[in-house]
């Protein structure tokens, strides 16, 4: 038998869709982290500063990051941080050679 749409689980991660961080009543500095997995979270989630505080738990230079990149960029930096990709220094992961020429 085929599965119909509507009896499969469909995942509700922030990092699938940055709004699906409202279904959870009380968000944890992770999910928060998830919904600025892409530029479009990012853009989402920075006007939202309690959003951005508690995703500075998970990764703590990110209200750095907000304020100084570009989403696109920011992004970047969370979805390293949320697969586990560890900088030994903040600046490692700051490097804009060739990206701005």
């Amino acid at each position: 038998m085929i599965g119909c749409w509507h009896t499969t689980q469909m995942p509700l991660s922030p990092r699938t869709r940055p709004d699906f961080l409202l279904l959870h009543p009380t968000p944890t500095p992770r999910q928060c982290l998830e919904a600025m997995a892409t530029a479009e979270g990012v853009d989402f989630c920075k006007s939202y500063r309690n959003i951005v505080s508690k995703a500075a738990i998970e990764l703590p230079e990110l209200l750095h990051l907000v304020t100084a990149l570009p989403p696109d960029l920011v992004a970047h930096r969370v979805c390293m941080a949320l697969d586990g990709i560890q900088i030994e220094s903040p600046a490692d992961g700051l490097n804009m050679d060739g990206l701005l020429d």
